[in-house]
């Protein structure tokens, strides 16, 4: 989950996958219980660790390091136990139940440039062993790799106002299948006959978000415009360009 502050600069839009959702994990910077099952805790030397638990649906537990000599530079490890869907799909009635086993590194850069410009980056690698239970149509699942990434620049100036640019992938599955069983026809004794075959289950395309946004203070808080072009949209390669634009105003009382 992109937590920099830096990365900020783009909307709450819907995910991006065509296949799967962005998988919810919790932000690493959580330091104290939550009525949600968060908990986080500082580590020596710039380690981190998160637990997440959602009684019946999720678990996750991961680590962050921040290493002395690279300032700046995060890297990233954990793994996620979701029991009853599969990167945030779930599937019911003939379809069975879906479960997965995800193993996640990320690396984040958070780093100053010059004119002022910050810039901050992430990017994310997942491994995941899906599981399905009680299918008449799935069989069985192969290993699945996913991949995300974030790049924002942001500048403030000194009237207070903030200047954002991002690029950005959702969570895409960048390998894997699934082992199918679809009826296609019965017998004179009324069984049922059907065909094996394997599906992909990588896109024919990968979303590209690129956001601009700038925030102003004004009425007593601070208002924001901006724009979102996504190619490629739900990472379909034939699908024509989407565009959104939000407007906000945060305010601290």
């Amino acid at each position: 989950m992109i937590s920099s502050t830096l990365l900020n600069c783009a909307p709450s839009l819907k995910p991006g996958s065509s296949t799967f959702k962005r998988r919810p994990r919790p932000q690493r910077s959580a330091t104290s219980p939550s009525p949600t099952g968060r908990h986080g805790s500082p580590g020596p030397q710039g380690v981190s660790a998160t637990a997440f638990h959602k009684p019946q649906a999720l678990e996750s537990l991961s680590f962050a390091w921040s290493p002395a000599p690279l300032p700046g530079i995060t890297f990233g490890a954990g793994h996620l136990n979701e029991q009853n869907s599969l990167l945030g799909s779930s599937a019911s009635g003939a379809l069975g139940q879906l479960s997965g086993q995800t193993l996640f590194f990320t690396t984040e850069l958070d780093t100053a440039l010059p004119a002022g410009w910050q810039l901050a980056a992430q990017g994310e690698l997942g491994m995941v062993g899906p599981s399905v239970a009680s299918s008449r149509f799935i069989n069985d699942f192969s290993s699945l790799s996913t991949s995300a990434f974030h790049l924002a620049a942001s500048r403030p100036f000194a009237n207070g106002s903030t200047l954002c640019f991002s690029l950005s992938s959702p969570l895409r599955v960048d390998s894997g299948a699934a082992d199918l069983s679809l009826p296609t026809g019965c017998t004179q004794d009324g069984i049922v006959t059907g065909r094996d075959f394997s599906a992909s289950l990588v896109p024919t395309g990968r979303q590209l978000d690129l956001t601009a946004m700038v925030e102003f203070p004004a009425l007593g808080g601070d208002i924001s415009l901006g724009a979102t072009r996504s190619e490629q949209p739900r990472h379909q390669r034939d699908a024509l360009p989407e565009w959104a634009f939000f407007t906000g105003y945060r305010a601290s009382w």
